[in-house]
C-alpha cells in the first residue's frame, strides 16, 4: 500500500471516529462503531491505529498542533498588535467550531477519568505544551519573577482558552466576536495586564 493511501486511511478512521466520538461519546463508541463508520471491519482499522486510545491520542494531537500554530503566529511584534491577535482568535474559535474540539476535550477528559493510561498521556502533553509557551514567552522577553510566575500566568492564559469553549457549550448564544476582541486586548497588552 502507498504512503498516500496509507495516509488517507488513517484521515477516513480518524474522522469517522471523530462523527462517532461527537455523537455517542468516547465511552460508547468502541472499534467496532468505528469500523461500521469507516464502512470496514474493526480487523482493517486496526493495521492504522493499534487501539481506540492511538485513535484518540491522535485527535489530541492535532488539537495541540492547532494551538501551537496560533502560539507561533503571536511571535514578535505581532502579539502586541491588536487586530492580528484578533484575526487569530476568532480563526481559531472558529475552526474549533468545525472540528468540535472543545467537546471532544470534555470526552477526552471523561474518559481519561476511566483509563489511567490517557490520563498519562494528556498530562505528558499538558506538560509539554506548558515548556513550549514558557520557552516562547521567555524568547518573547516576556518577564518571570516571584510577584507573577511565568508558569502561573501560562495556566491563566491557557485557563482563558480552553473557558472559552466550555462557555460556548453553555452559552450557544455566546457573542462569539467581541470576546475574542477582549481576549484580544489582554493578549496583545499582556505586559500591562501582567506587569511585575
Amino acid at each position: 500500500m502507498s504512503k498516500d493511501l496509507a495516509k488517507q486511511r488513517r484521515e477516513e478512521i480518524l474522522a469517522a471516529a471523530t462523527r462517532c466520538f461527537i455523537r455517542n461519546g468516547i465511552h460508547a463508541s468502541g472499534m467496532s462503531a468505528i469500523a461500521k463508520e469507516f464502512g470496514m471491519s474493526a480487523g482493517h482499522i486496526y493495521n492504522y491505529f493499534p487501539s481506540k486510545s492511538a485513535i484518540i491520542e491522535e485527535i489530541v494531537a492535532r488539537g495541540l498542533k492547532i494551538f501551537y500554530h496560533f502560539t507561533e503566529s503571536l511571535k514578535g511584534p505581532s502579539r502586541h498588535d491588536y487586530e492580528h491577535v484578533y484575526k487569530l482568535l476568532k480563526n481559531l474559535f472558529e475552526q474549533d467550531q468545525k472540528s468540535h474540539y472543545f467537546v471532544l476535550s470534555l470526552d477526552v477528559l471523561l474518559e481519561a477519568g476511566r483509563d489511567p493510561t490517557l490520563r498519562s498521556y494528556l498530562i505528558e502533553q499538558d506538560a509539554k505544551t506548558r515548556a513550549f509557551l514558557k520557552e516562547k514567552a521567555l524568547e518573547e522577553n516576556i518577564p518571570d519573577s516571584p510577584e507573577l510566575p511565568l508558569d502561573a500566568r501560562i495556566d491563566v492564559m491557557m485557563g482563558l482558552l480552553e473557558g472559552i469553549g466550555l462557555r460556548k457549550l453553555r452559552n450557544p448564544d455566546i457573542d462569539v466576536d467581541n470576546v475574542c476582541k477582549i481576549l484580544a486586548k489582554i493578549i496583545a497588552h499582556e505586559t500591562k495586564v501582567f506587569e511585575v
